[in-house]
């Protein structure tokens, strides 16, 4: 029961290390082709560590390795969490459906990304594309439920396994 308890912990950690890259590449892909890479990331570590300016603007005075890391930390730290409670739920279920398993996921990313504009910096999400953002989390929901289906102790059982020599062609008879 311990190692079933270290791969499902193990799991959620790689299926939310997966989403936040995803949304991290796509991200950085689309402000990149904007010609503002890491534009994003820096402005939200400066509002969830630092607030809104006085003047209530959220621009950051200027470019800030340390938000930007200290956000990094915090968008892979909040899909680790949502990794583990996903692993736990999926591969705890004995038919696992993987379509289910995108929209479940879909729904929490972006309700975690709706609340997360409302509380934090509803200034910045006004001018980002929802089309954007539901793409984002959609790829990263497909990433997360992939990983956690092939997982999946019954799919484990039906991966082909790899040709086997055969000892009657080989001439040695």
């Amino acid at each position: 029961m311990k190692n079933r308890s270290m791969a499902v912990w193990l799991n959620g950690l790689a299926a939310g290390a997966i989403g936040a890259a995803i949304t991290a590449l796509w991200s950085l892909l689309l402000e990149t082709a904007r010609g503002l890479p890491f534009y994003a990331p820096t402005v939200l570590g400066t509002v969830f560590f630092l607030g809104l300016s006085p003047d209530g603007s959220i621009e950051p005075a200027q470019f800030s390795l340390e938000l930007l890391l200290a956000y990094l930390c915090f968008h892979a730290l909040a899909f680790v969490v949502l990794g583990e409670i996903a692993a736990f739920v999926l591969l705890a279920d004995k038919n696992p459906n993987l379509w289910l398993s995108v929209l479940l996921l879909f729904a929490a990313l972006h309700f975690g990304f709706v609340a997360t504009a409302f509380v934090f910096a509803k200034l910045l999400f006004d001018g980002v594309a929802w089309l954007t953002v539901v793409a984002g989390n959609l790829l990263a929901a497909a990433g997360m439920a992939g990983y956690l289906q092939l997982r999946h102790p019954k799919w484990q059982r039906y991966r082909p396994s790899p040709p086997q020599p055969a000892d009657h062609l080989s001439g040695t008879d």
